[in-house]
């Protein structure tokens, strides 16, 4: 692994985790507002525990994505050295 995939996939891995949290936060209020609610009694009060399926899953998702970010511009950089030469 190069220092190009290492970053990609960290930085994945982080936005992946902040896109899962906060979706599932406003998930939950969307869900709330539509069933009409209050957040103490719907699913806000029990959103932290859809954390355990939806973060990890951001994570890796983001992870698997900082991957093919990379291949790409591996791909788009051999591409290129073969038309220069």
């Amino acid at each position: 692994m190069n220092m190009l995939q290492i970053t990609l996939k960290v930085i994945g891995a982080v936005l992946g985790f902040f896109v899962a949290a906060y979706g599932t936060y406003y998930g939950c209020m969307v869900m709330d507002k539509i069933e009409g609610k209050a957040p103490q009694d719907g699913f806000m009060a029990v959103g932290w525990i859809f954390w355990f399926v939806t973060v990890p899953l951001g994570v890796i998702g983001g992870i698997k994505l900082g991957g093919i970010i990379f291949a790409k511009i591996q791909a788009n950089k051999s591409r290129d050295s073969d038309t220069v030469n």
